[in-house]
């Protein structure tokens, strides 16, 4: 994930395959949150939420 997280830089930022887009999303989620950043977690989770179908589980 670093790699892209490097390449790509920001996932709203440029046009991404959604399965990547939403990967790089919960990895971002998972980092901020052992990092005690939860304003950035909820912007994340609110992208995130965006791309989910309704219904599904995540």
């Amino acid at each position: 994930m670093n790699f892209y997280l490097e390449k790509f830089g920001r996932s709203d930022e440029v046009e991404l395959p959604a399965p990547l887009k939403k990967a790089i999303l919960f990895y971002k989620i998972q980092y901020f949150r052992s990092k005690n950043h939860y304003y950035e977690v909820l912007n994340n989770v609110t992208q995130l939420k965006r791309l989910v179908e309704e219904g599904t589980e995540n």
